[in-house]
């Protein structure tokens, strides 16, 4: 600040009042980055979460089926056998289970695709009570989450 008169008055220089306003626009423009990078990242949070949890649902689904082997795939299938497939929603829709044609309430935009093949227990036998069972769960047709596992039928 530099002395304005006789008086001894003191103001701001136009340099000194552009250094600060540059300053506060900085800062002002990080705090908003800031806060939409949160808002952001607590978005992609919960629909990875919530597509985790839906391929759990849906495996879990699989499984209760399976406790019925016949309902999927007899034990003692060839390991050759087509894989069987079905997508909530939109079908096809699970040949044991027509009626499990949707998803919870409150899950649009989400889409579990569900791929499911007898594998071979060993070289030696033909016959599998084995299933690779893998959803997918995608969100606004992005993929999201993918859980592979295995069932084994009685």
């Amino acid at each position: 600040m530099w002395p304005s008169g006789a008086g001894g008055e003191r103001g701001v220089s136009l340099v000194e009042a552009l250094v600060a306003v540059a300053i506060l626009g900085f800062v002002g423009v990080t705090l908003v980055a800031g806060i939409y990078t949160t808002i952001q990242g607590n978005t992609i949070a919960r629909v990875n979460m919530t597509a985790e949890g839906l391929a759990r649902y849906e495996l879990e689904y699989v499984r209760s089926v399976g406790d019925n082997w016949t309902n999927i795939l007899k034990a003692g299938t060839p390991a050759g056998t087509p894989p069987w497939s079905y997508t909530i929603p939109g079908g096809p829709y699970p040949a044991w289970d027509s009626s499990h044609n949707s998803l919870p309430p409150g899950y649009t935009g989400y889409t579990v695709i569900v791929q499911g093949a007898a594998i071979s227990q060993s070289p030696y036998n033909s016959d599998s009570k084995i299933q690779q069972v893998t959803v997918t769960v995608n969100y606004n047709n992005k993929q999201e989450a993918g859980i592979t596992e295995y069932i084994i039928g009685y």
